[in-house]
């Protein structure tokens, strides 16, 4: 080892040691956490007063429970929040970061920027590791040495790029590391290209290229659609976008809000680890056939490959031409447009058997609200309903 690899290894071995002494900390913490939501959970209705005979009464009652439930959540988010944190770490010990960037401006000095999979401080709250979808790591992957622009909450931020760095560490370890005016270097590339197959995909968040990194970091399109060839990157490219959005919005988004359609149930397998291997949970996957089939219940969906099957299905060539056509499309608009006036169904909202808001009320809320669409009447009448209960 050179001078320069023997600085690196000692900034590795200091990296690690920190992250070891951070998990022991949230360990700790998370045995504490544990056994106050368990407490709250054991003596949720005994600590809730439930009086449902007068308005006030009501009221009363239902501020009790969000007061509990706030508690609980509180702990649990903590907790889940401490295990996901855990995790990022363990992958860390043996790999802390795969990038470095020397970065400086008009107001700051020289400062060495180590860019991972998730972050970790210091003892002082000082970053040893900058998580790769924080808005400076987005210098590595499209800057070059010199003056770079990237997006902050706050608005744009100009640097000058002195140095960009890659490594590849392996349990702790300094294999190589090398310099490269590129976003990502091509003996990187080629490591990565040139690693074993498997059956699952990988994260590579150390090989994001400039297109991919403007895919992933685009939260300014309400749709996005990603097109390119086969082995261009696409899948990657989404799953990474995914784990920026969750991160980027994590205090209004999580993974329960997010579902991916995969062509197959083999798809689903091959892609199963590149969330976790990010520190995200992950989402709902699933197929779209699997996904109508459960919500249809009992009525029988069709494969792609029944639907190919069943051509010469003079019944069925009929019920396609009629969902191909226009008249169909205009049925649907009517439907929905006399559901507008009456008809839909609502049940009652009831608290241990007793009615709290009657199905009536609240239909009567619905058809109040003023012709918005259905998804924004749907809104207000939950904010209404609300109200009502509280």
């Amino acid at each position: 080892m050179n001078k320069e690899e023997q600085n690196e290894q000692s900034r590795i071995d200091y990296t690690i040691e920190a992250i070891k002494t951070e998990q022991k900390r949230i360990q700790e913490s998370l045995k504490s956490v544990k056994e106050e939501a368990r407490d709250i959970r054991s003596n949720f209705w005994e600590d809730v007063r439930v009086n449902l005979a007068e308005p006030d009464d009501v009221s009363e009652t239902n501020i009790s429970i969000r007061q509990q439930e706030h508690f609980l959540r509180e702990r649990e988010r903590n907790y889940e929040h401490g295990e996901k944190q855990l995790a990022v770490f363990d992958k860390m010990k043996n790999s802390p970061y795969f990038a470095r960037i020397d970065i400086e401006d008009e107001e700051t000095p020289r400062e060495n920027i180590y860019i991972g999979i998730g972050s970790a401080l210091d003892e002082s709250d000082q970053f040893l590791v900058y998580d790769w979808r924080a808005p400076i790591s987005s210098v590595y992957y499209d800057g070059q040495i010199g003056e770079a622009t990237y997006e902050t909450p706050e608005g744009k931020l100009t640097v000058n790029v002195l140095l960009k760095r890659q490594f590849k560490i392996k349990d702790g370890k300094l294999e190589s590391m090398f310099d490269t005016n590129d976003a990502i270097g091509d003996e990187m590339l080629q490591e990565v290209l040139g690693s074993e197959s498997s059956l699952q995909m990988k994260n590579i968040v150390a090989t994001i290229q400039q297109e991919q990194n403007r895919i992933i970091r685009d939260t300014k399109s309400d749709l996005l659609f990603v097109q390119g060839a086969a082995g261009s990157g696409k899948t990657s490219a989404v799953l990474q976008r995914i784990a920026y959005l969750l991160y980027r919005f994590r205090n209004g988004l999580d993974e329960k809000q997010m579902m991916i359609f995969s062509p197959n149930r083999l798809f689903n397998h091959y892609i199963a680890n590149v969330l976790p291997e990010l520190g995200e949970k992950n989402m709902i996957q699933t197929t779209f056939q699997d996904f109508i089939a459960k919500r249809l219940g009992k009525l029988e969906v069709e494969s792609l490959f029944e639907q190919f099957e069943n051509e010469t299905n003079e019944a069925r060539k009929e019920i396609l031409l009629l969902k191909e056509s226009t008249f169909l499309f205009e049925l649907i608009g009517k439907y929905i447009a006399l559901l507008q006036k009456g008809g839909l169904r609502f049940k009652d909202i009831k608290f241990r058997g007793e009615t709290v808001i009657s199905k009536e009320d609240i239909q009567a809320i619905f058809y109040a609200i003023p012709r918005y669409k259905m998804p924004a009447r749907f809104l207000e009448t939950k904010k209404s309903t609300s109200g009502k209960i509280i």
